[in-house]
């Protein structure tokens, strides 16, 4: 195992106080009153979480080498079904508080996170998929991150 970093440990709590400040507040951020604006700047403060998250990620990645295909693929699994499986458990209940009219369809939009709010653990599945490509990219791998995003998580 390796030695842990103070700095990235410290780093990513931040980061979790942030999700969880991002996910407390229950009011309208436009309301128009001294609280509502006060929420908002925290609000707009606190959203780069998932970036940290990301950027943590990408850093302990980038350097990472694979001698072939199966230990890409070991890496991939096992790594992904640590983050996929609690995004599973966690989305369960509201799995079961939807109507569904088709039921397979269901569980396969719940087996790929779409009854979450936990887009982040999709998207660092798709970038550990990625890893190696993102790792041949190698000074290009940021701009095609960023294209990557707009497109995956753009509504249109």
């Amino acid at each position: 195992m390796g030695k842990r970093i103070d700095y990235f440990d410290m780093l990513r709590g931040v980061a979790i106080i942030f999700v969880i400040i991002c996910h407390s507040y229950s009011g309208n951020p436009l309301g128009g009153g001294l609280k509502e604006c006060f929420y908002l700047i925290i609000r707009q403060i606190v959203t780069c979480a998932v970036p940290i998250f990301l950027a943590e990620s990408g850093y302990f990645l980038a350097n990472r080498r694979f001698e072939n295909t199966k230990d890409y693929l070991h890496f991939w699994g096992s790594h992904s079904f640590k983050v996929w499986m609690p995004m599973v458990l966690w989305s369960i209940p509201l799995f079961f508080i939807k109507e569904h009219n088709n039921p397979i369809l269901s569980v396969v939009y719940l087996i790929l996170g779409g009854y979450s709010i936990y887009y982040f653990i999709a998207l660092i599945i798709q970038y550990y998929a990625l890893q190696p490509l993102l790792r041949r990219i190698n000074m290009g791998g940021g701009d095609f991150c960023v294209c990557y995003n707009c497109l995956v998580l753009s509504d249109g």
